[in-house]
């Protein structure tokens, strides 16, 4: 018989956490509202067959993009502090 050992060691990475409460995405009257950017950011609209509906390239706070197809999307924002993605319907 063979035995196992495996010994767990708690350390801290370098990934540090991000908070993505601090963009908000919504939608209305075919227009995407991204709020809470930071610096020089990009907004880009991919349908569910991941091509680019809208882009748009922004140093405000928040930006409406206008979104003329309907149905599921994917939203990606690129700012200076991260990138997220999030899928939405419109």
């Amino acid at each position: 018989c063979t035995s196992l050992r495996i010994k767990v060691i708690d350390k801290p990475t370098a990934i540090t956490p991000v908070d993505f409460s601090t963009i908000a995405i919504s939608t209305g009257n075919n227009q995407l509202y991204v709020s809470g950017l930071e610096g020089n950011s990009r907004i880009s609209v991919y349908d569910t067959a991941g091509r680019l509906i809208s882009q748009m390239q922004t140093d405000d706070y928040a930006a409406y993009l206008p979104v003329y197809q309907k149905g599921v999307m994917i939203v990606k924002v690129n700012s200076p502090a991260q990138v997220i993605c999030r899928k939405i319907i419109i």
